[in-house]
């Protein structure tokens, strides 16, 4: 249900256009998404190094 939530609400979709990702999922409230921000957490615990690599090469052009 929080996915369809998420869908609904305009003011976190217009955060997560304009956010990063880490930055994004930080900022949603624990006690409506706390399920998708555990899926998020994994993650960027998986791709971390990906991420980062992505976010650093992306400023530099």
């Amino acid at each position: 249900l929080g996915l369809i939530d998420l869908q609904a609400n305009d003011l976190l979709k217009e955060k997560h256009r304009k956010g990063k990702f880490v930055e994004f999922y930080r900022c949603l409230p624990d006690d409506e998404f706390s399920h998708l921000k555990k899926f998020a957490s994994g993650m960027v615990s998986v791709f971390g190094t990906t991420y980062a690599c992505e976010e650093t090469f992306s400023k530099t052009m």
